[in-house]
């Protein structure tokens, strides 16, 4: 396929931008390796929206990688999971048996419920926890400082807001997690600290994003708990993607 010029996509974007002010959001369908999912988008500007928009699956060879490592009825935490693609790909690609989402942004909590429905995934993907971040403890008066053309960009900062947080412990409890996706602007360390116990009994894969200025502190936390980076991922400016798994488990996800 010969790649769209920038004034094409300027210009689709454009009209798509249009579109979306006067009849409202509009719903793509997008290619997951022929399977196709569902997705809303109400902003063709964003970065993941953007994507569903010209109907690709966001960071879909990072989705695949990642899936050949967990097993059948696979149960998966997603911590921030903002409108749910990774969510959405693993219950409907993957024979995953549930999926946990946590997400405290009332917008993207929005959308990410509309794309639960729209993919027929409301008996394997989790929502009771919606609306609640993760934290190293449990603790209130957070906010959103948004990024401007990138939802899942919100950073949760301590304020004087209305939002919570609780330990990942707590969220998680009644589950045992194959896998454990942390995607939370910077707030790694905190969500990691909040899942000892469940790092402790169930030993999960664990894929997070780390900010370069926590990387020392990220490493620290591997060694502590005796886990090994298997694959990263995409390194850019401000993090990188880690997909870790635990030492005593390492060679055997290493042969898959």
């Amino acid at each position: 396929m010969r790649p769209r010029s920038k004034i094409k996509r300027f210009v689709d974007r454009t009209v798509a931008k249009l579109f979306v002010s006067l009849c409202g959001p509009f719903v793509r369908y997008c290619d997951a390796g022929g399977q196709f999912l569902l997705f809303e988008v109400s902003n063709p500007r964003d970065v993941i929206q953007g994507r569903h928009f010209w109907g690709d699956v966001y960071e879909l060879g990072l989705l695949q990688d990642i899936s050949r490592y967990l097993p059948k009825n696979a149960q998966i935490a997603d911590i921030g999971a903002n409108i749910d693609n990774h969510a959405v790909y693993w219950g409907r690609a993957c024979a995953t048996k549930i999926v946990r989402v946590i997400e405290v942004n009332p917008d993207a909590i929005a959308i990410l419920k509309r794309n639960i429905k729209l993919n027929g995934l409301e008996d394997v993907v989790d929502s009771s926890k919606l609306g609640v971040g993760a934290g190293r403890e449990a603790a209130s008066g957070f906010e959103l400082k948004p990024e401007a053309g990138n939802l899942g960009g919100t950073q949760l900062t301590l304020g004087s807001g209305n939002l919570r947080v609780e330990p990942g412990d707590t969220l998680l409890e009644g589950m045992t997690p194959d896998l454990i996706k942390i995607d939370v602007e910077g707030m790694e360390l905190d969500v990691l600290a909040g899942l000892s116990r469940t790092v402790a009994a169930t030993r999960p894969i664990i894929f997070v994003e780390v900010d370069h200025k926590n990387r020392a502190f990220f490493q620290k936390w591997m060694a502590e708990q005796n886990y090994e980076t298997l694959r990263s991922f995409g390194q850019d400016r401000d993090n990188e993607n880690f997909l870790i798994v635990p030492a005593e488990k390492a060679d055997t996800f290493k042969s898959k």
